[in-house]
Parts: C-alpha cells; structure tokens; sequence
C-alpha cells in the first residue's frame, strides 16, 4: 500500500515508470489518499514490484489478507498491524508469500485520553487511542490513516492490537490498586466479525481482566450498517459484562427509540457539537437535548471536545456527567499518564460504586 496522502500524479508517475511491472498487476484506492497494489501471483514479478513501490514509498511489509480478522488467531496483535510482514526497503528482495502485498509499515502505538467526571473532575476512565509516529513524517493525524485502514480491512488488525495493548495496561493498573476502566473504539467491521466476542473473551480470560474495567465504543453510523447484527453483539458484549457507548452521538441518523433498545450505558457527544455549544444555539440545543435524552433513558452522557473553561461551565449548567478534552489533557502514552495522575489532585477514585459490576461473573 502506498503512504497515505499519495497524489493521483505520483501514481501516474509511477504506472508510467514501471508499466511493465505494473501490467498483470491491480491497482485500487484504498481511501484517504493511498493505494493498494495487488501483484500477480508470480514470485519473480512480485519482487520486482517490491523493489520499485520500495524505491517510491520506502519501507513496504507483506500482509496475507486471509488472516484480517479482528478475531483470527493466524496472526500475531501483540506487535501491530503489521507483524505478519518482512521488511522490504531499497535493494531487498525477499519475496512475498503467495497471496498477499506490500503495505507501508506504520510506527503506532495506542495513547490514553482521560475522562473526567463533572463537576469534580476526578478521572474516571481513559480511552485508547491510535497515534502514528512517522520515522520520516513525523505524526501523523489519525484522520489521515484510519480511514485508509477502514477501507482497506487493516482496521481489524489494528484494532485488535489496541484492544489487546488496552486490556494488558487495564490490568496492570488494576494490580497496582488503579481501577481505571479504558475504552476501544470499533470500526464496523469489527463490530460485525462473527469472532468478536470470542476475541474479546480470550482477551479478557488471558490477562484476568474483569470484564467491567473495558468499555467498547461504536458509532450510530457503524451500528446502523446492520442494526440486527449490532444488536445482538452488543447484547452478547453486554451479558458478558462490558460495559458500551454509543460514540460521536449527533452525527448519525439513528432515532432515539433504536438507541433506547440498545444495550449501552453511556453516550458520548461528538465534539463538534461541544466545540461550538457556546457560539452557536443549533449546537448548544443538540447538546442539552443528548443529555436529557441520556438522563431519560439512563445512559451517562459524555461531552468529547471539551477545550475551554466556558465549555465546563455550560456542561455543568446542563447537568453532563463526563468530560473529555484538551482542556484536562492531551491523549498520551500509559507512562506519561500514570506521571500525569500522580501529579493531578483529581486521580482517579477507586469506585466502590461500582465494584459489583466490574467482577461479575467472577472475573
């Protein structure tokens, strides 16, 4: 896969320069700017192909798509999305496994962005979530990558590398007398790979995490890809114990009567409705009508996007449970964070109030 942010006329540069190579090969976009370059099936051809995309692209790593699954157990999240490949830079040629193609290797890890509880502002909880460090770009902005990766079916792997990254960390925590439960967001695909919940439940099961300390979150828009399916994963999820929010609320076309039938417990405000809720009525009236509608049917509402005092301020007014945002801090890695709720006076309270739920089931 070329970078990201590869023009249409470096493309075309490229097909011009290598057109032989390029000749029984396929060439498709694969979203956000980048490209996906499917070579024939013949070794020789294949590293020839290799060598050229590493000339253009620097580094490329093979990926069998036969082992994509947020679920599968062919490959290896320990290590990202990418473990399955071996590297291939300017001179290599080592030829790639039948069946599969180059994909430029990112450098990712998973960060924590805290959660605040109003009007305290004691943490809460955390999620988790991707950063690319670029060796020769330096970071990357999540909405330059992810996209690419949706489209490309490379999210189920790197969405089970940040579950299984969250879910260790949530642990480690846990062992040092922090009870501090993380979130993983779900691309639609993932939510509706029939070996999510067994995925989850390995993960859980491996590293003794009670299941109430992880918290899954999907958007109205990824739900409503196949409501029925949706539906019953996330019942399956929550009988099992973790806990759902319903991510980006405000952007989608879900109706409240569907969301009142879902199993989750929390939902969260797209923060570009918080961002504005104070210059602009539309967006202000969007987010007291979320809260009361979270306050109605029972979910805790969480406002995403919080970057100023006057956005406290207003969600205190409007009686919002959670908040989350630059304005308490930055996502960062688990190191960093653990500095940052030393040095907090508003840590995270051990929540007895919730201790039942978090080992139900025994775990």
């Amino acid at each position: 896969m070329l970078n990201p942010g590869t023009s249409n006329a470096r493309v075309d540069r490229l097909l011009a320069a290598h057109r032989r190579l390029f000749l029984d090969a396929k060439l498709a976009g694969a979203g956000g700017g980048g490209f996906l370059v499917l070579p024939a099936a013949s070794p020789r051809h294949a590293v020839r192909l290799r060598a050229a995309l590493a000339r253009e692209a620097g580094t490329v790593h093979d990926w069998t798509p036969a082992t994509d699954g947020c679920g599968s157990s062919a490959h290896d999240d320990r290590t990202g999305p990418t473990r399955a490949g071996r590297a291939s830079g300017p001179g290599s040629t080592a030829a790639p496994r039948p069946g599969s193609w180059p994909v430029a290797r990112p450098r990712s890890g998973p960060c924590r962005g805290p959660k605040v509880r109003l009007p305290g502002g004691e943490v809460c909880g955390v999620e988790a979530l991707v950063r690319w460090q670029h060796p020769t770009r330096g970071t990357v902005a999540p909405l330059d990558f992810i996209p690419t990766a949706e489209s490309t079916r490379l999210i189920n792997r790197l969405t089970s590398y940040v579950l299984r990254h969250a879910i260790r960390q949530a642990r480690q925590w846990l062992d040092g007398d922090l009870y501090l439960p993380v979130a993983v967001n779900l691309s639609p695909r993932c939510l509706l790979d029939p070996a999510l919940v067994t995925h989850v439940t390995g993960l859980l099961d491996e590293y003794g995490l009670p299941a109430g300390l992880l918290r899954l979150e999907v958007t109205e828009t990824t739900i409503m890809t196949n409501p029925a399916l949706a539906r019953t994963t996330l019942t399956v999820l929550d009988e099992l114990g973790v806990r759902l929010s319903i991510d980006d609320y405000g952007t989608g076309y879900s109706s409240m009567a569907y969301l009142g039938r879902l199993p989750v417990d929390e939902l969260k405000v797209d923060r570009t409705f918080v961002r504005n809720m104070t210059r602009d009525e539309h967006d202000a009236a969007l987010v007291r009508g979320a809260i009361d509608l979270g306050h109605n049917l029972g979910p805790t509402v969480v406002a995403e996007g919080v970057e100023r005092p006057e956005h406290v301020a207003a969600l205190g007014k409007l009686g919002c449970d959670i908040a989350q945002g630059y304005f308490y801090a930055r996502p960062m890695p688990a190191d960093e964070l653990a500095r940052w709720l030393r040095s907090t006076t508003t840590g995270p309270s051990a929540p007895p109030r919730f201790g039942s739920d978090v080992v139900r089931d025994g775990r």
